[in-house]
């Protein structure tokens, strides 16, 4: 199977480490691609890859060939593919590269191409010009409650020809693993911003402040957030809440999540509705940090125990206390067996998932 991947609105990065915060999605990107080279799939890369990445693609590291050895570049060709993949970013036109605006190359791949078209909307990321194509395309997605999710997006007009199929997140084996710090500096993190990944503005729908207030607010636990967050918000919630900002690369929230005993996944209202499954919880439990979420998440029961769900600080305060009383090999189990409820990209079946 030869599968074209682009990627809209920004280049494409594949090393977590060296990644951009701004640039969403990274973790999922370098695992997807690894395994999908594993899997034998021949991918081309169809949108401008960072210069940074792309010399890790075209050289050959002091240890041999590696994996992004198998990817190949075409930033401005159109070579035969049976799958366009096209991953969710910003639909800003002002955004450009080397080669013009990030943008209008998808919309002239989406043009060019007669093949099976997917947009990989990973989060709040829609681009509802695909419709003005009138080609069969599929929205791929990870909102676990598909009903809300095209009322949410129902800007798409599903019907014959824009067609929405949810997958279960996925992850890699090649992603980064640390085992459990033995005395984590914190107990309790959040990392992201102030609202859902594609408000500037908040609403009551899609911004985090009201799950901040009620889980980090003046807690009696060492809790952080991490993130961009405004500072009319900051200034109000500076004193009784610890806001450290966005910080560091993309790969280094590894080391952010290791270092705290547990990490909340929870989210907007939409998030909670919609059943929205990020990258986030992944990320934490291979740092060695215990995933805790609210009770009300769309169908989170499926993915995060009974005895991790939480509704007060009273809940996540008793929870730390256990687990800082356990071994890092029995805090690692926890953390592995949480993490056997998710799926592996290599797992999936891909000429399914694409109808071919």
């Amino acid at each position: 199977m030869k599968i074209g991947y682009a990627r809209l609105g920004f280049p494409i990065e594949v090393n977590i480490d060296t990644g951009s915060i701004s640039t969403l999605g990274t973790e999922i990107r370098a695992g997807l691609l690894h395994d999908w080279v594993k899997l034998g799939y021949e991918v081309t890369l169809l949108s401008e890859v960072k210069a940074l990445d792309k010399s890790l693609i075209t050289t050959s590291g002091l240890m041999g060939k590696s994996w992004f050895n198998n990817l190949h570049i075409e930033e401005t060709g159109f070579p035969k593919i049976d799958v366009l993949f096209i991953e969710c970013g910003s639909k800003n036109l002002m955004y450009s590269g080397k080669y013009g605006s990030y943008v209008e190359r998808v919309n002239a791949l989406v043009k060019a191409y007669e093949c099976k078209i997917i947009y990989y909307q990973h989060g709040h990321l829609p681009y509802f010009d695909l419709k003005k194509f009138n080609k069969n395309i599929t929205i791929l997605h990870h909102f676990s409650n598909e009903d809300k999710f095209k009322e949410e997006f129902k800007a798409y007009e599903f019907g014959n020809t824009i067609k929405s199929k949810y997958i279960p997140l996925g992850y890699s084996e090649s992603d980064k693993y640390i085992k459990p710090k033995a005395k984590p500096n914190m107990d309790l993190l959040w990392i992201g911003g102030e609202n859902d990944s594609n408000k500037n503005q908040g609403t009551k729908r899609n911004t985090r402040k009201g799950l901040i207030k009620k889980y980090f607010e003046n807690a009696p636990y060492k809790a952080t957030v991490i993130g961009k967050w405004s500072d009319e918000t900051i200034m109000e919630l500076k004193k009784c809440v610890d806001f450290l900002g966005a910080k560091g690369k993309h790969g280094d929230a590894y080391s952010y999540f290791n270092d705290s005993l547990t990490t909340l996944w929870s989210g907007s209202i939409s998030t909670k509705e919609t059943g929205l499954i990020p990258t986030r919880p992944i990320m934490a439990l291979r740092s060695g940090s215990v995933v805790l979420s609210e009770k009300d998440m769309y169908e989170i029961d499926k993915l995060i125990p009974e005895k991790y769900l939480v509704n007060s600080k009273e809940d996540v305060e008793k929870i730390i206390k256990e687990l800082k009383v356990l071994s890092v090999e029995e805090r690692e189990k926890i953390c592995e067996e949480i993490l056997s409820n998710f799926s592996k990209w290599k797992e999936f079946d891909w000429k399914k998932i694409f109808d071919l």
